[in-house]
């Protein structure tokens, strides 16, 4: 009896094995070609998403060229209309989101036309001299980005630095240029800007280049473009733009102006807020003693009440023996206010 309920077990096994193995080679069999008829289609609308985005450019460029002119020229000559508006005080703020939008068709309409655009806009470039153009010269080269943005970092550089060597007649780039020449090599090259950002920081100040900073086979170049140069008050600016570069030897740098006499106090004050945000333990000491004694003008309790707010996210609890100090001895009273107010969340 035994041995027949075997007998018949067995087939019944092996059956059910056989079905369990069909249906996993058909589940395995059907889930290979679902990976593959998906494959297929993610190419597939890759090659139609590409011919959209050429059809989309195409398209620009024929409604550029409505105008008379042809090819890059016709996205060239609606450049020159549309930028300075973005400049213009007086052109409404409800404008302006439209207005960019056509500078942004313009620009797709520069990377479909390819290469062949470059000569052109690096002329329209070389043309444009004066500070009023600043606009128009900014979008041709987030167009030249658009197209190479290799070479295009190689004509942000020096705007960078301030000595903007696209116009020759004007080697000093303006204030405007050299922001938006810090923002588009940050985002076309993080690391370039990072390292150009670090130099200037390292060889300038609001009073303009320091040639004894300067390596000497450069020093003799940059005097006769520097002589006469005037002074930015706006330099601690680059400070941020630094800062969002996320560079390697960013606290170092930092650091380092503190104690920089020739840095101008917004600009150490920009580092002291920097420090202090990124909790960096080893400028404390040295921000201790800018607290006790601030650049020029001496008496400002707001730089002076930025380093307490640095100092407080830097050491925490660690700096109420500096702050009960500091408040006894301290007369300004809006500092001693700032210090009253830290030590109670200090407790």
């Amino acid at each position: 009896m035994l041995a027949q309920n075997g007998s018949t077990a067995s087939p019944l096994l092996i059956v059910m094995l056989l079905a369990t193995l069909l249906a996993a080679g058909a589940s395995a069999l059907f889930g290979w070609r679902a990976e593959t008829e998906a494959s297929s289609v993610r190419q597939e609308l890759d090659r139609v998403g590409k011919e959209v985005v050429d059809l989309r450019r195409t398209l620009q460029l024929m409604r550029f060229e409505r105008g008379g002119a042809s090819g890059p020229t016709a996205l060239l000559d609606q450049l020159r209309f549309w930028a300075p508006k973005l400049q213009n005080s007086s052109t409404p703020a409800a404008e302006v989101p439209e207005i960019l939008r056509k500078v942004q068709d313009i620009h797709e309409g520069f990377a479909g036309v390819g290469p062949d655009a470059w000569s052109l806009l690096e002329n329209a470039l070389h043309k444009a001299v004066t500070d009023s153009e600043d606009e128009f010269r900014k979008q041709c080269l987030i167009a030249l980005g658009r197209i190479d943005a290799k070479r295009a970092c190689e004509l942000m550089v020096p705007i960078v630095r301030g000595f903007d060597l696209t116009k020759p007649s004007a080697p000093q780039a303006s204030p405007r240029m050299r922001l938006m020449a810090c923002d588009e090599l940050t985002r076309l090259d993080k690391q370039l800007a990072g390292q150009t950002l670090r130099q200037v920081l390292t060889t300038q100040s609001s009073q303009g280049v320091n040639l004894q900073r300067v390596a000497p086979e450069y020093a003799a170049k940059l005097a006769p473009m520097v002589a006469g140069a005037a002074a930015w008050s706006g330099f601690f600016n680059l400070v941020a733009k630094y800062i969002a570069t996320d560079d390697s030897e960013l606290d170092a740098t930092l650091q380092m102006l503190l104690v920089r006499a020739e840095h101008d106090r917004t600009t150490i004050q920009e580092c002291v807020k920097a420090l202090g945000t990124r909790r960096c333990k080893d400028a404390a000491p040295r921000i201790q003693e800018l607290f006790h004694q601030p650049p020029p003008p001496t008496d400002d309790p707001i730089f002076r009440n930025h380093c307490l707010d640095a100092l407080a996210t830097i050491l925490g609890d660690a700096a109420r023996p500096f702050f009960d100090e500091a408040l006894r001895k301290e007369g300004n009273k809006i500092v001693q206010a700032k210090l009253q107010d830290l030590l109670k969340l200090t407790r």
